[in-house]
């Protein structure tokens, strides 16, 4: 398989890393475990783990365990998000909130019924600013709360058990208002839904890093982002087998090809080890002044989701000049397979060098790699280093044009790409 996907994408290979369908003609592009690149659209994902894409006229298969990524995915700063416990997130309208169920619809969604211990928390007017609608995911998903608690529009949060059910008024869509418990006080307060930026239900425990495996990690059109064990074409609709086990199906479509709503889909499996989910053995940090920068995982040094060109990458490694970050491979691996970008918080600001060395048994350390200055804004840069007899890899960051000036520097999708089967 792997020798056939190769020759036919020889064949497809066009397009740098993260390139999109822009409505002229450009194919979204791909990236197989062995480096290479390619672009073709989506036709069909089979249930025995093939993907299969197509471009003119010829179609490939791809097996999931041969595919890093295909697609982007861009989030939205509108529109309603349920926060599932899992990561993923998905963009629908609230139709009410009932004691064993959270109902939804959407434009590209059929009505369902979510289990409530499924729900980490609603985000009903996500902010606008990139960073802050990523810190409010993050304390959605990973803040262990005793309570439920509403977040206002003016910074303001109530806390307590939210009564259900919450549904619309007679004759309405969504519902309108929250009635909420205050202490010391034998009636309701009467919230409205207007005022509310999100609703974060009671956890007792934290998300996992990430969902179980294996998994598929699925981009939507709308914005939606859904760790997926399954998902089918059935006609002109998609149905999707989440990790949590609940299903999900999309509205039929007014053409034949229910695909088109697909943006992303990133297998997460043990063929591609990815460096965030591995303990460093060393990090340092060398300040310009005064300010201390820790690195990442799957973030940016901001705190923010990894950002670049518009589009949201769940996994890698956030660093600012000048820094090291050292790991010990556990295991034999063939390559180090990355993607380099100034985060898009820096604007088109920020400049760095990327350098990568390796460490062999003896102990000694040589550079296997090193960039030209990678400045913000600018497309991503692949990086492919061959890893051979290496024990331990160091990545470094350092300064380039301007100091240290808005270095918040990306490794996207920093990955161990093991030994596979000879081809």
């Amino acid at each position: 398989m792997v020798k056939a996907a190769s020759v036919c994408l020889m064949l497809l290979a066009a397009a740098s890393v993260g390139r999109s369908n822009d409505g002229n003609g450009a194919l979204p592009s791909g990236l197989l475990a062995d480096g290479q690149s390619f672009s073709a659209k989506l036709v069909e994902v089979t249930g025995d783990g093939q993907f299969v894409f197509e471009r003119a006229g010829t179609r490939l298969n791809v097996d999931r365990r041969d595919l890093v990524l295909w697609g982007t995915y861009a989030d939205r700063d509108r529109d309603c998000q349920l926060v599932f416990a899992d990561g993923g997130m998905l963009v629908a309208d609230v139709l009410a909130i009932e004691p064993d169920a959270v109902v939804v619809a959407g434009r590209r969604w059929a009505d369902a019924r979510i289990p409530p211990g499924l729900v980490r928390g609603i985000v009903f007017r996500p902010p606008a600013d990139p960073l802050v609608r990523d810190m409010l995911y993050f304390r959605v998903l990973d803040e262990l709360r005793e309570e439920d608690r509403l977040v206002l529009e003016n910074g303001d949060e109530l806390a307590g058990r939210m009564p259900t059910p919450v549904r619309p008024e007679p004759g309405g869509f969504h519902p309108t208002s929250f009635q909420w418990p205050v202490r010391g006080r034998s009636e309701l307060m009467t919230v409205p839904v207007e005022r509310v930026v999100a609703v974060l239900f009671a956890s007792d425990k934290r998300a996992a890093a990430r969902a179980p495996e294996p998994a598929t990690l699925v981009g939507l059109r709308d914005g939606s982002r859904l760790y997926v064990r399954r998902i089918e074409r059935k006609e002109n609709v998609l149905e999707l087998e989440l990790t949590n086990g609940h299903r999900l199906a999309t509205a039929p479509t007014s053409t034949a090809d229910p695909w088109g709503a697909v943006t992303l889909l990133q297998p997460l499996d043990d063929r591609v080890v990815y460096l965030s989910d591995l303990e460093p053995l060393a990090y340092q940090h060398t300040a310009f002044l005064a300010v201390d920068w820790p690195y990442r995982r799957d973030r940016s040094v901001s705190g923010g989701r990894l950002r670049h060109l518009g589009h949201v990458a769940t996994k890698g490694l956030g660093m600012h000049s000048s820094s090291r970050l050292a790991y010990d491979l556990p295991g034999r691996f063939r390559a180090l397979h990355a993607e380099l970008a100034i985060d898009q918080r820096a604007g088109s600001q920020g400049s760095v060098t990327y350098r990568v060395f390796l460490q062999d048994p003896s102990g000694e350390w040589k550079k296997a790699f090193e960039s030209e200055p990678v400045r913000g804004a600018q497309p991503a840069v692949p990086v492919r280093v061959e890893l051979s007899d290496a024990v331990r890899v160091a990545l470094i960051v350092d300064f380039a044009d301007r100091a240290d000036q808005w270095d918040h520097a990306n490794w996207l999708n920093a990955r161990l790409i093991p030994y596979g089967p000879e081809p």
